[in-house]
């Protein structure tokens, strides 16, 4: 979290830091050369850290063990002295030695005891290589076709592994200008040990490999389907390790010790050499080794062994067969497929008539309403429109929009949600019903008859066209959507937003949390073209709009997640953006009261619903009744002014005409002002049919001429 999201704890929870301590907090977090955990001070059994591995974030740690504050935390162990050597955070930033050395464990209260522990905390099966953190900080130039940008990483991935040298020669205590003069640098592949230190009983080795190899990838989920490709890995690497007595290596780690350290998933034993194979074997040979020594004795894990003459040559036979096989490359050709562009016979005619629907090269037509753009044909021979047996004119005008403006939509891979981003470029007409529309981007905006409209407004704009029967009406309209955007609009019609949010518990916050849900409302006014908000009675200007709508928008549970400062932190960080001198306390009050309403408005959405629900009912079985619609099992059934007969399923809203012989013949309805996406939205659009087509109409705009809603007393129509 950052200083301001830590205030609001401070005030929500009355952990009484003091300006002193948040001093303190800031002046650590400009120290970004440092590593580990700075404990600032506990309050509440809570301590209140920074996470320099972490970005230099603030974190709220829960702490049981006693000891003084200001301390640091590095190799799992509690520094209780300061001015700490600048070796020691090089030494604990090496490779993986990052967040998980947060815990604390142990406890140094001076120098030398600090270095017993640097030591114990690179005893593992794993090698730390050197500069690792720079490949991943770094990647863009470490893969860059740019030799500027490569040679710049080239020379910072070489100082910081000089320097990570340098500590680890001051850990001991030795030379580093010697050892740079005395290495002996390994055979392509087959690392070696060039340097080992001896600290009470632990070995710790630099080990130096030569990479030069080829390196197979399989793409495609769960490594199928994808194709494979080699990557070619080259370049020097050096690793340290550090062993203990009850090791097995133990004994064997030796200045110009040659071992196989396993390269691929399919290897799994960790090769050293014997002496008297030293500089005997090759990387070939030892990769087959790594394989196929254990095959017949499988054990789960990374398994070791010292290779001695003996046990090489009773493999020999093994091996030149497994290496001849390895070295035989399979040739595979890859047809390529050309695809044949179909074109239907009835559209090159000129037209094509489905369900009601006529569509041309360059429009569809419903039931009088028309669309015209000279992409149209291209649209529907591209989705195959014209060939669906039961087509929705709304939809396809809705389909259409997102067409004409290159609408993307992508999938989270780690999570449900979709987002959608407008990709239009250039200039566009579009004739809809009785307005003319020109879109045209211009400096990654869009405008609509000069109107600039926001991306997000663009398709519920455009398909807003549908509900105007004159073009100056619309162009108003356009214009004021310009200036008031529809979030805000819709805001501003409701008085308000309330934002239902969630309150979670996060790595960086182990304070208690009391609910798991908040209801922030928070109410909203427009005064001369400027947006205010009111919280305990004082107004407040709304600074970044965006921002503020942004408190209750849908985001990425991986991102914002467990490990990314959380739900509440976020929504702390987009109050501070949204609104103009908020405090620290008027966001407390929020949340303080924000949990306390939680229940009281679920209670009354649950009791609105209903109430809603109901209304709809009461609306369906009025047009029945005006209808004089039959039930059916799965909808109703309707006879027309004509004589014609239809059913209207009432899940689907699809709607037959009932044809002789008991054949049906699917009918397009055109309502494109009706939501369905509730269910009593979807009632209301039911009764709209079943009042429709009581009358033989297929435009539910017409049913309000006829005065067939007319209702009975207390009986409210949804719209």
């Amino acid at each position: 979290m950052d200083i301001n999201a830590l205030r609001v704890f401070n005030a929500l929870h009355s952990l009484s830091i003091s300006e002193e301590e948040f001093a303190l907090i800031e002046s650590e977090q400009g120290h970004t050369e440092r590593t580990g955990l700075f404990i600032v001070c506990i309050k509440k059994g809570q301590s209140i850290c920074i996470s320099h591995d972490e970005n230099h974030k603030i974190i709220i740690k829960n702490i049981k063990a006693e000891f003084p504050t200001p301390c640091r935390v590095l190799f799992k162990t509690v520094i209780t002295f300061d001015d700490l050597p600048p070796e020691v955070y090089t030494l604990q930033s090496i490779a993986q030695y990052r967040t998980l050395d947060a815990d604390l464990k142990h406890r140094a209260d001076n120098l030398d005891e600090l270095k017993d522990r640097i030591c114990d905390r690179f005893v593992d099966n794993n090698p730390k290589n050197l500069g690792e953190s720079c490949d991943s900080s770094s990647y863009s130039g470490c893969y860059s076709t740019d030799q500027g940008k490569k040679a710049e990483w080239k020379d910072m991935k070489t100082w910081l592994i000089d320097s990570q040298l340098h500590a680890l020669f001051w850990l001991f205590k030795e030379d580093y200008q010697r050892f740079e003069r005395d290495v002996k640098v390994s055979r392509d592949n087959i690392a070696r040990i060039v340097k080992v230190f001896e600290r009470n009983n632990r070995r710790l080795a630099i080990i130096q490999r030569t990479n030069n190899y080829q390196k197979k990838h399989t793409g495609g989920c769960m490594s199928g389907y994808g194709g494979t490709w080699d990557e070619t890995i080259q370049g020097s690497e050096l690793m340290i390790r550090c062993f203990r007595p009850k090791d097995v290596q133990y004994n064997y780690v030796d200045l110009n010790r040659e071992i196989y350290l396993p390269v691929s998933y399919s290897e799994d034993t960790e090769i050293w050499l014997d002496d008297t194979l030293f500089e005997k074997i090759g990387h070939h040979e030892l990769k087959v080794l790594s394989k196929r020594l254990f095959a017949d004795n499988p054990v789960h894990g990374r398994r070791w062994i010292l290779l001695n003459a003996d046990e090489f040559n009773k493999k020999q036979s093994l091996i030149r067969i497994e290496v001849m096989s390895a070295a035989r490359k399979d040739q595979e050709e890859q047809a390529k497929k050309s695809l044949a562009k179909n074109i239907d016979t009835q559209f090159k005619k000129g037209k094509v008539v489905r369900q009601g629907i006529t569509f041309t090269k360059n429009s569809i037509e419903c039931e009088g309403i028309k669309i015209k753009n000279q992409k149209l044909g291209e649209f529907v021979m591209k989705n195959q429109v014209h060939l669906q047996l039961e087509p929705d004119f709304r939809r396809i005008v809705q389909d259409f929009i997102c067409y004409i403006l290159n609408i993307q939509a992508s999938q989270n891979f780690y999570s449900d949600k979709i987002s959608y981003v407008c990709n239009f470029v250039g200039d566009e007409t579009i004739d809809i019903g009785k307005v003319k529309l020109h879109i045209k981007s211009e400096n990654n905006n869009i405008f609509i008859n000069n109107s600039r409209i926001r991306k997000d407004d663009l398709v519920e704009v455009i398909f807003k066209a549908l509900s105007y029967t004159d073009q100056t009406s619309f162009d108003a309209y356009l214009a004021y959507s310009a200036s008031v955007n529809l979030a805000l609009q819709k805001t501003l019609a409701s008085g308000g937003m309330s934002f239902e949010l969630k309150i979670d518990i996060t790595e960086d916050n182990s304070l208690p949390v009391k609910k798991e849900k908040m209801l922030l409302s928070l109410p909203l006014k427009r005064v001369k073209g400027k947006n205010y908000t009111t919280i305990n009675g004082v107004d407040y200007r709304i600074q970044n709009l965006q921002a503020f709508f942004d408190i209750g928008k849908e985001i990425n549970g991986s991102r914002i997640g467990y490990s990314g400062g959380g739900y509440l932190q976020r929504t702390i960080k987009m109050l501070y953006r949204a609104i103009k001198d908020i405090s620290p306390k008027d966001i407390g009050d929020l949340i303080r009261n924000g949990e306390k309403e939680y229940a009281t408005v679920q209670a009354h959405v649950l009791r609105e619903n209903a109430k809603k629900s109901m209304k709809a009912d009461e609306f369906v079985k009025h047009a029945a009744k005006v209808s004089k619609a039959k039930e059916l099992m799965d909808g109703f059934l309707v006879h027309g002014a004509s004589g014609k007969t239809y059913t209207v399923n009432a899940r689907t809203l699809a709607v037959y005409e009932i044809l002789p012989g008991k054949k049906q013949r699917y009918i397009c309805i055109v309502d494109m002002e009706t939501p369905t996406n509730s269910e009593w939205g979807r009632k209301d659009a039911l009764a709209k049919r079943l009042l429709m087509l009581s009358h033989d109409l297929k435009v539910a705009d017409q049913v309000h001429t006829l005065g067939l809603t007319g209702q009975e007393p207390g009986l409210e129509v949804m719209a």
